[in-house]
């Protein structure tokens, strides 16, 4: 009862993050931003804006995995799951990206940072099945070397 409870409360939230992200898909981002010096980065293609969230998406997530360098008396196994655990943490992001669109800001790459933190979001089940596998095949692995 209590994994279901856990697993409609995680749902809510993903729904709720998603449904409050701004509108980015036909809205005038020169009008909006202004004067400012991201204004001036210019339009991009779809195309573009895809390939630049597939990186930001990368390079956050490997930013991610600092716990495998640390916590040594875990196996590696243990520290990649909680490596993995954190890739869908956002909620800084997400709340730049409000204080940006309440300046005024906005343009291809508040489109990148949205479409990142969603694209992680959208990804989460699989990270979690991930996740799972890993602390099983952690735990079979303490197991074994505890009958040894």
């Amino acid at each position: 009862m209590d994994e279901s409870v856990a697993t409609v409360i995680s749902y809510l939230f993903m729904f709720l993050v998603g449904m409050s992200a701004p509108l980015f898909v036909g809205v005038d981002f020169g009008a909006t931003a202004g004067d400012c010096v991201i204004a001036q980065v210019g339009s991009m293609s779809w195309g573009e804006i895809a390939l630049h969230v597939l990186v930001v998406t990368a390079l956050s997530n490997i930013g991610k995995m600092v716990p495998l360098f640390f916590y040594r008396d875990r196996s590696l196994t243990e520290r990649l799951a909680l490596s993995i655990g954190m890739f869908t943490r956002g909620e800084v992001g997400a709340g730049i990206i409000f204080v940006s669109i309440g300046y005024g800001l906005g343009g291809p790459l508040l489109a990148i940072s949205l479409l990142t933190i969603l694209s992680n979001l959208i990804l989460t089940g699989g990270f979690v099945v991930i996740v799972k596998r890993l602390a099983l095949k952690a735990e079979q692995q303490q197991r074994k070397y505890n009958r040894i």
